[in-house]
């Protein structure tokens, strides 16, 4: 009966958030429907809450476990004379919308085991943080962090030309902010690396990438801002937009406002219009654009972590670039599961990883900054 309701919720959470059910699971949750009034009374106030956009207040203020209990404090307020019948699916329903956690590819539900736990190790898993090397032109080199004065380390690159280059390296666990002489904003994530002259030239203004970022770039029709990467350039002539080209895949750019151009080292190009992604394969030297929803590839900046539909072993890799650890995944075949959620780059990992727990059938055993990934036992 239990694993049943667990299974009605997550259909209902499904459809709620527009996610497409099978043939068979919308039967499922459509016979459950039909088969009484409470039934239909639930799902219509599951509904109203999501119409409310009451869960995405909630997220605001505190991280997705948090969101949950305050999402079921406030039905049993708001419901005190309702029956505890329904009040009581609504709550395991809410409980999965607020954590925003839906499994793809689904497994058999088995027992859920304790919150997770660290080993008891000297090294922890916890979040990155504001820092950087800055390497001047001349190989000087500056350990940044949130408290180093900005303009201290500004004034040590005016003495370079626009032929020169000062580099920026944000380790894994890292993150860093900067503005270029020309007011364009930067933002570069973990294990990354930008190189750029303290000053442009006067008929571009090109900087080097390796890693990923976001440009807020000033708008200069005259002067288009260039982004090299190993796979070819980006050209840009005031826009807004995210780059990702770490080694382990594919060459990314997702524009979010404005109008880009890629032109790969074969001379292959494409020019990108906003809300698409653009994919460049080096290996096949092919190009493909498409639509997206920038949220997913931006939120970062915004010390959000937001997945929708994507692999385990994705997640999990975009995951340990913040949070410095390594995963080993004992079961293969848990990598290919499809996963979506929402964390704060700043909160524990384990508020995801155990969320993740409750819903995908899986084990996350954390020792000391591994993560070893399994399928519970069937």
């Amino acid at each position: 009966m239990e694993k049943k309701k667990q299974n009605i919720t997550r259909l209902i959470a499904s459809a709620v958030l527009g996610i497409k059910l099978s043939a068979e699971e919308q039967k499922i949750l459509d016979d459950w429907l039909k088969n009484n009034t409470r039934n239909q009374r639930v799902f219509e106030e599951v509904q109203t809450l999501r119409d409310a956009d009451e869960i995405l207040e909630l997220e605001r203020k505190g991280y997705p476990l948090h969101m949950a209990t305050r999402v079921l404090q406030q039905i049993e307020e708001n419901q005190k004379h309702s029956k505890h019948y329904w009040i009581k699916w609504i709550s395991g329903v809410a409980a999965v919308l607020a954590v925003t956690i839906f499994i793809l590819t689904w497994s058999h539900d088995k027992s859920i085991k304790q919150p997770l736990a660290q080993s008891e190790s000297t090294e922890q898993i916890v979040p990155g943080k504001v820092e950087a090397i800055l390497t001047l032109a001349n190989g000087e080199k500056l350990h940044i962090t949130d408290t180093t004065n900005i303009e201290i380390l500004h004034n040590k690159l005016v003495t370079s030309d626009s032929t020169t280059y000062n580099t920026l390296t944000v380790p894994p666990a890292g993150e860093f902010f900067y503005t270029l002489s020309d007011g364009t904003q930067v933002w570069i994530n973990s294990d990354s690396e930008l190189q750029f002259p303290a000053n442009f030239e006067t008929s571009k203004r090109q900087v080097k990438l390796r890693g990923e970022a976001f440009f807020n770039v000033t708008h200069n029709q005259q002067r288009p801002f260039v982004v090299s990467l190993s796979e070819g350039d980006i050209t840009v002539y005031g826009t807004r937009f995210n780059v990702s080209n770490y080694e382990d895949s594919d060459l990314s750019a997702v524009l979010v406002e404005g109008c880009i151009g890629f032109c790969s080292k074969h001379g292959d190009s494409v020019l990108l219009n906003p809300s698409e992604q653009m994919i460049y394969k080096e290996d096949k030297d092919e190009i493909s654009v498409k639509k997206v929803d920038t949220e997913l590839y931006t939120s970062w900046i915004n010390h959000r972590f937001v997945f929708k539909e994507q692999t385990l072993e994705e997640i999990m890799t975009t995951l340990s670039r913040w949070y410095g650890f390594s995963v080993r995944f004992a079961d293969k075949d848990v990598r290919s599961i499809r996963l979506s959620g929402r964390l704060n780059r700043y909160d524990d990992i384990r508020v995801l990883l155990y969320s993740y727990e409750e819903v995908a059938n899986i084990h996350f055993d954390i020792q000391g900054r591994e993560i070893i990934i399994s399928q519970k036992d069937k």
